[in-house]
């Protein structure tokens, strides 16, 4: 009802249709894997707007080993996308499993995170050390086994062990 300085008011009909943003996110959760302490690794999320308006765009908290880049800024056209990167910096072997919210107007979408930090690789022999005894010159000493082990949160790899003159 529309009146006018105290005209009696009449019933105007109103129509149409309204806009609104809606965002959607691909893929919807990425898994970094094991992460080694003291790297990082990055994992990349399109964010659309397939409404028929632009939008603000909200981003929740993120854990204190996360953080956020791409080209994502505060507003998203109608009909566009941007890129959200997340990269994780794991300090220790925790794991992470974190849904990051991207709000919008009339919409949202979580972006979603696992991964794990994990130690470097570090070699481990067993015995450390190993007493041959006496043994004459020209004769051979009995052997025994040496275990070289991965002792950290990764494999051994690149190896190559050379016995020094004398030894095999």
């Amino acid at each position: 009802r529309v009146g006018y300085n105290g005209l009696a008011s009449q019933l105007v009909p109103l129509s149409g249709l309204g806009a609104v943003d809606v965002l959607d996110v691909t893929p919807t959760a990425q898994a970094f894997g094991g992460v080694q302490v003291g790297s990082y690794g990055q994992k990349s999320f399109i964010l659309r707007n397939t409404g028929q308006v632009r939008t603000s765009l909200t981003f929740g908290a993120l854990p204190p080993t996360v953080a956020r880049g791409g080209d994502c800024s505060a507003v998203l056209l109608a009909n566009s996308s941007c890129t959200v990167v997340l990269t994780y910096t794991p300090v220790d072997a925790s794991a992470l499993n974190t849904s990051v919210p991207v709000t919008g107007a009339f919409s949202s979408v979580a972006l979603g995170a696992t991964g794990y930090g994990v130690y470097p690789a570090l070699a481990q022999l067993n015995p450390v050390s190993y007493a041959f005894g006496s043994v004459a010159i020209g004769a051979v000493a009995t052997s025994d086994v040496v275990t070289l082990a991965a002792a950290g949160g990764l494999p051994l790899s690149g190896l190559t062990i050379t016995p020094p003159a004398g030894y095999s």
